[in-house]
């Protein structure tokens, strides 16, 4: 893969206590079902301006850096963008 590219995958588990089979240990546990995988791929764009592909969306996600944050890394972006932290944030806060 490139350098400044990245995928993620990050899979939602519902733990219905239904015996999944796990392939790494070769036995069934007591595991929970994928109800979701999301998929990413990132690039980097200009500066720290990254764009990210969300599977199931037709727009973009920007990340960058604004305010605080790019006082802190000594950047001028051309635009600014929420930081992956503000997302976190919000994520959890929701």
């Amino acid at each position: 893969m490139k350098s400044g590219h990245s995928k993620a995958s990050v899979f939602v588990v519902q733990n219905d206590d239904a015996p999944v089979r796990n392939y790494s240990r070769g036995r069934e546990d007591l595991m929970g079902r994928i109800v979701h995988t999301s998929r990413i791929h990132i690039t980097r764009e200009k500066g720290p301006t990254r764009k990210a592909l969300i599977e199931g969306f037709s727009e973009p996600v920007y990340y960058g850096v604004h305010g605080g944050i790019k006082s802190f890394y000594k950047v001028e972006p051309d635009k600014e963008h929420a930081a992956t932290l503000d997302h976190i944030v919000g994520a959890v806060a929701g």
